[in-house]
């Protein structure tokens, strides 16, 4: 009997599963298209070493095993080596590449020599591996699928309805450039007393002497940054004409970010935006008048690649999964970097960029509006309290070891905040509008109550006597109606200040409120 035409195409799709995978994992972190160019280059590579191992085999069926156990070893390796990094028996440590490496490549030989020297059928082996690699696939592409069409069908912009109505005359008050800087998850002094017995009163009293209002009850308005900001910079809570409940709706977020009702009305008042690139994308005005962003990567191989925009964020997530890292065992890399370390060289080169340049932008001429979005103290914690390089192992274990990090990084930003906003305000000609906010406080999945996380600093610098309009608990979404209405003449009502609870609740009208705790804050 006629045997049926067979393909074993598992190693092509087996090619193309580990980004996938990581792209469904990590979706709404990185724009899909930072997926494309490693899915080509995987897949080419995969049909390239298949036709070779079929050239010397003389065997498609026995290159396709051997195929399929390569990638195998390739993407799995770094997973592997994460998963053990930390066992120790004894005072043995068990994820050492020294051991993982040799030990796997032992069982790669042993498999692809059995390969090679088997007799047997090896259709049904091959049959079952094409089965394997489909399954495999259905999880991430209805993941990226669902993703893609609740991303295009959110893609239209916020319907501006209330146009922003100001004086005609403004000629007597020559515009401020306006500063708008956030300092990802820094809580309110109370807070980093009640939870980590830190004091951060010295901070807050060099900020009102420098002429800060500081909001000593302030809360942010929502839990997840893109709501805070969305809300802040769209001068309106959340509603279901661009609900944002779910993250799949990243696009839409990307949208209301950069085509923000506040911007807008700056930019047909006559200013220019300078934004600063902050490692996440979908809060990046990447379409900016002067768009800022850091080439300052770390001398290694992967490291330059980055330095100069060839490799992307994802592609270095992608190579810390796979026999790449085995690199920095073997030192192949410049100046003894290890290559899972780039990411987080690269987050500090990009945030002392932004902290370094936010000195300068007031040479820029003319009005401007300033963005900078600085993913600190948030975790990852790689900086010490006085800037020190830290590279971590892992994610954070404890709440110990969180508050540990996070108030080192709270030391370090406000060392470097200080000289920022001095440099700012003696440089300006014309005294600057500048909010420095928190967009939440610290992680709940480190000992913080949901009250605790809603509680951000929120610190004013607002000329001509704008302080005395400010009030303990004025919230982001007021943020800008009260700069409108003080420096451009609008005439916008305040809204109430709340914190409401979003998080896995799909109608804004469902929302609970979350109350403004602390002892001096009514609560």
């Amino acid at each position: 009997m006629k045997k049926r035409y067979f393909i074993p195409f598992h190693p092509l799709v087996l090619s193309i599963y580990p980004i996938l995978a990581l792209i469904a994992f990590n979706l709404g972190e990185f724009p899909l298209s930072d997926g494309l160019r490693p899915l080509l280059i995987s897949f080419i590579g995969s049909v390239i070493l298949w036709l070779l191992l079929w050239g010397i085999l003389g065997d498609w069926g026995k290159a396709a095993l051997i195929d399929t156990m390569l990638l195998v070893f390739f993407y799995s390796y770094g997973h592997i080596y994460l998963l053990i990094k930390q066992v120790n028996l004894g005072d043995f440590i068990i994820g050492r590449h020294r051991y993982l490496f040799p030990i796997l490549c032992l069982l790669l030989l042993l498999g692809i020599f059995w390969v090679i020297r088997t007799k047997r059928d090896i259709r049904q082996t091959n049959s079952v591996l094409n089965w394997v690699a489909i399954i495999l696939m259905i999880y991430p592409l209805y993941q990226i699928t669902t993703f893609s069409v609740r991303v295009s069908s959110n893609d239209s912009q916020f319907d501006d309805t209330d146009n922003i109505s100001v004086s005609d005359d403004l000629s007597e008050y020559q515009k401020p450039d306006i500063y708008y800087i956030i300092l990802d998850a820094y809580t309110r002094q109370d807070t980093l007393a009640s939870m980590y017995g830190f004091d951060n009163s010295e901070f807050i009293q060099e900020l009102t002497e420098l002429g800060f209002y500081v909001a000593e009850c302030s809360q942010s308005n929502y839990p997840e940054t893109y709501l805070s900001l969305a809300t802040a910079l769209n001068l309106e809570y959340e509603d279901t004409s661009w609900n944002l409940s779910e993250i799949t709706n990243i696009g839409r977020i990307n949208a209301l970010l950069t085509n923000n009702r506040f911007r807008r009305f700056l930019t047909d008042q006559g200013y220019i935006t300078v934004a600063f690139e902050s490692g996440a994308w979908w809060s990046e005005f990447s379409d900016a008048d002067i768009y800022l962003n850091f080439r300052d990567a770390p001398e290694t191989l992967v490291g330059n690649l980055s330095s100069i925009n060839v490799i992307s964020d994802f592609e270095i997530q992608l190579l810390d999964t796979t026999l790449v890292t085995f690199l920095e065992d073997i030192e192949i890399l410049a100046g003894n970097v290890a290559v899972d370390n780039v990411r987080y060289q690269n987050k500090r080169a990009r945030i002392l960029f932004t902290l370094d340049q936010l000195k300068y932008v007031h040479n820029f001429p003319g009005p401007k509006f300033v963005f900078a979005h600085i993913i600190s103290p948030h975790r990852p914690f790689i900086f010490g309290p006085n800037g020190e390089e830290l590279i971590p192992e892992g994610e954070v274990r404890d709440s110990e070891e969180y508050a540990k990090g996070y108030i080192d990084q709270v030391i370090f930003i406000n060392k470097r905040m200080l000289e920022v906003l001095k440099s700012i305000i003696n440089g300006s000609d014309i005294p600057p509008i500048i909010i420095v906010q928190g967009d939440h406080g610290p992680a709940t999945g480190y000992g913080a109550t949901d009250e605790q996380r809603a509680t951000i600093v929120n610190a004013y610098y607002l000329p001509e006597g704008g302080e005395k309009i400010l009030y303990p608990n004025v919230s982001p979404v007021n943020t800008f109606r009260i700069i409108l209405n003080l420096y451009f003449d609008a005439s916008f009502e305040l809204l109430e200040d709340v914190h409401y609870y979003s998080i896995e609740i799909d109608d804004p009208s469902d929302y609970p409120i979350i109350p403004n705790i602390g002892p001096v804050c009514g609560e």
